[in-house]
């Protein structure tokens, strides 16, 4: 998952000109960019859409969520008739690599005060071109994270829980794959592995497993910790839908995380 933006311009030569074999290299460049839009739709009109940014070429959606988010005339809309939820779409295409989704805690604030929802879906060119063949069923599973880079241990942090983590690991700890000294404590619990077209089922597993243990992990991501709620999925063609409705970013505002998305195809 690329969370970077590739540099799209290249140097002019003296004269200020460029040649036509530059200009395909950036046009080069730019279709291997994946193609993004992010929509504000009502919920029960999924094809009317209030305001949107896109198609446009980027790495990242979070980018152009906050530009959207940032619309004063969709915000005026939205004030002036609350008849029914919104939801943002957040749609992607690529060839090669597959765009970042990250919603920061200011981001999660932000939609939790429009009461919205968010919707997520990533595809291949040909895929949505159907020209795939028959698709490939992803694999899935969602993780809470917490990390920092203070001594702490995560003995303790399991105990407050009341959870056995997937794993675990300590500042200065020798990182088994890296072979360095870790610069960051990290507690994790993964669900299990699923294949499915969304993170529905997962998602609602560990929200509810965290529910029950609101003010524990709230004092956690407030005072010591980053928390992180990552949905991953390793997919061919066509990613699992995300799907996070308004009472799951309600909650994951509470619990004080952020989310990140990693497809990895």
């Amino acid at each position: 998952m690329f969370s970077g933006t590739r540099a799209l311009y290249p140097r002019r030569r003296a004269h200020g000109h460029l040649t036509q074999g530059t200009l395909c290299r950036v046009r080069w460049r730019i279709s291997l960019t994946p193609e993004l839009t992010v929509s504000a739709v009502r919920e029960g009109e999924p094809h009317k859409r209030l305001a949107y940014i896109g198609p446009t070429h980027s790495y990242d959606f979070d980018g152009l969520l906050t530009q959207l988010l940032a619309d004063g005339r969709l915000l005026a809309t939205l004030s002036d008739d609350a008849r029914s939820p919104v939801r943002f779409e957040c749609v992607g295409l690529f060839d090669e690599s597959t765009p970042s989704f990250v919603l920061s805690r200011v981001l999660i604030g932000q939609l939790v005060s429009l009461g919205a929802a968010v919707r997520l879906s990533v595809s291949r060119y040909a895929a949505a071109r159907g020209h795939s063949g028959v698709p490939e069923i992803p694999e899935t599973r969602v993780e809470f994270n917490l990390q920092s880079t203070t001594q702490s241990e995560p003995d303790e942090i399991s105990q407050l829980l009341g959870l056995t983590p997937t794993a675990t690991i300590r500042v200065g700890q020798i990182q088994p794959i890296v072979k360095l000294p870790s610069p960051r404590t990290a507690w994790q619990l993964k669900s299990k592995t699923l294949r499915a077209w969304n993170f529905d089922p997962l998602v609602h597993e560990v929200l509810t497993t965290l529910q029950a243990r609101a003010d524990v992990v709230a004092s956690l991501t407030r005072h010591r910790f980053d928390g992180i709620l990552s949905l991953v999925a390793s997919f061919s063609d066509r990613s699992p839908e995300v799907n996070l409705t308004a009472g799951d970013l309600r909650l994951i505002r509470t619990l004080g995380l952020e989310v990140d998305v990693d497809l990895t195809a």
